[in-house]
């Protein structure tokens, strides 16, 4: 099992018109990644960033300076998916994303 580390809210608002979900949810988080895991890092907005209603959208993305990688959301298996941007594959199991500072946007549904 993968867990990114150190979430700390940057952004909350509810009941607000934005990007088309009208009484919405949005929470912003940021978070540290770590030792990976195949089948990517545990995430579920619900319980991890105090999101409420049903997830409509989840985004994530981070900075490592390289453009080595890039991420996305397993909405089926609740997980945050990290990939090797020159080859499309899965990062390996075991590999070392600690320096991997992640910011995470979160939408969701209060209807």
């Amino acid at each position: 099992m993968a867990t990114l580390t150190g979430y700390t809210k940057l952004f909350s608002d509810q009941d607000s018109i934005r990007d088309g979900f009208s009484g919405s949810s949005r929470q912003i988080y940021g978070a540290v990644g770590g030792a990976y895991a195949t089948g990517g890092f545990d995430l579920n907005p619900l319980t991890d960033m105090g999101a409420e209603g049903t997830i409509a959208s989840v985004k994530a993305e981070f900075q490592d300076g390289s453009g080595a990688y890039y991420c996305a959301y397993d909405y089926t298996n609740k997980k945050l998916k990290v990939y090797v941007h020159a080859t499309g594959a899965e990062v390996a199991d075991t590999t070392d994303l600690s320096a991997l500072h992640f910011r995470i946007e979160s939408i969701s549904s209060l209807v």
